[in-house]
């Protein structure tokens, strides 16, 4: 379906977008989260060129991207807000990866959505305390004070 619509339409065209965040939620339940987060990436960069400066679609794709990025790493998503470490642990330089892979992508998810929705507002209040629990359970410190700046900020 893929390729056919890569013949179809150019990469920048709304409806090959619209397809492949079908096709990410298709390829979670399928059991293939690495082709999900193929398109979860193009799907992101394509929110990035089209809609430039912050744009909600943008922060969902990014949000999207880290969270099928922390599930192939063996992280459970258990809400909208919430990050674990399985029963069984992760090496320390797992927790590591994650948190320097993910934390970037959450921040600017995070900011995108502060800037749209004010920070009180529950999309970013959810994408902020997400950014916060992968740092907590990666024992990280959040980078040059991130989560204070995001969380006071106002």
């Amino acid at each position: 379906l893929e390729s056919n619509l890569a013949g179809l339409f150019s990469a920048k065209h709304w409806l090959r977008d619209r397809v492949a965040r079908h096709l990410i939620a298709y390829y979670e339940a399928a059991g293939d989260p690495a082709q999900a987060l193929d398109l979860a990436k193009r799907c992101a960069s394509f929110a990035a060129e089209v809609y430039p400066g912050f744009s909600a679609l943008h922060a969902w794709s990014l949000e999207t991207q880290g969270d099928l990025q922390l599930r192939l790493a063996g992280f459970r998503l258990v809400g909208p807000d919430s990050v674990e470490v399985p029963q069984e642990g992760l090496p320390q330089d797992a927790l590591r990866a994650a948190w320097r892979d993910v934390g970037p992508i959450y921040t600017a998810a995070a900011e995108a959505l502060r800037a749209l929705f004010g920070p009180d507002h529950e999309f970013f209040v959810a994408i902020r305390d997400k950014r916060d629990m992968l740092a907590n359970v990666t024992s990280q410190q959040p980078a040059a004070g991130r989560i204070a700046v995001l969380r006071d900020r106002k």
